[in-house]
């Protein structure tokens, strides 16, 4: 069975491209939309497998249409489509729960493997863009005088936590050991108070660590 794709983006050379992209695949165009009430009347229709919204629709900011659909479709993939990576707009995104996101200059096997696997419910982050929008969060924390009881490093930690990624994912992707992962991850548990990473998770969602 294929995978529905739900384009909302309103320019034409765009949905043009993916219309190609999507030829003879696995992936089914189901339709487009170019503004936030479209896009939640075809979800409720089509029922897609994943959903690719522009963080700029026609009437309002793309992040704000994921909120809404967050709502009421907490489990339906979400990959943002966005002209260059601004990071603070990514890092907003990230925590209202899209799984990726891609740029419009991206090629067909880009466009194909970003897809597939947030059909199948996984994170499509890049580890670049991880690792930015880890130093946006971390920034800001800073900045806004928000407290918390980690390093920096254990909320780098905490924060690929949130997204499922496991401990040797987490490794890869800081650039630290597994058991410097585990060690750090130990001092989050222990900080917070908390006695498992789902639990360390719901806190850092309600603390603003991510």
């Amino acid at each position: 069975m294929g995978i529905r794709l739900l384009v909302a983006d309103c320019d034409p050379i765009l949905l043009a491209g993916i219309g190609t992209y999507t030829s003879g695949t696995d992936i089914a165009l189901i339709g487009s939309a170019s503004s936030a009430q479209e896009t939640i009347l075809m979800i409720a229709k089509h029922a897609p497998d994943a959903v690719l919204l522009s963080v700029r629709l026609a009437d309002t900011d793309g992040i704000a249409v994921l909120e809404e659909i967050r709502r009421s479709y907490p489990e339906l993939p979400v990959v943002m489509l966005a002209v260059y990576d601004h990071m603070p707009r990514m890092a907003r995104a990230r925590n209202a729960g899209a799984c990726g996101c891609l740029l419009k200059n991206f090629t067909r096997e880009q466009f194909l493997g970003v897809v597939r696997r947030a059909a199948l419910g996984q994170q499509t982050w890049s580890r670049k863009q991880t690792r930015r929008i880890a130093g946006v969060m971390t920034a800001s924390l800073l900045e806004e005088g928000q407290e918390h009881p980690l390093t920096a490093r254990e909320a780098d930690v905490l924060r690929a936590v949130v997204l499922g990624y496991t401990n040797r994912r987490i490794a890869e992707e800081l650039g630290i050991s597994y058991d410097t992962v585990k060690e750090h991850l130990q001092q989050v548990l222990h900080k917070v108070g908390v006695s498992d990473r789902t639990q360390a998770a719901v806190w850092a969602v309600r603390h603003g660590v991510a």
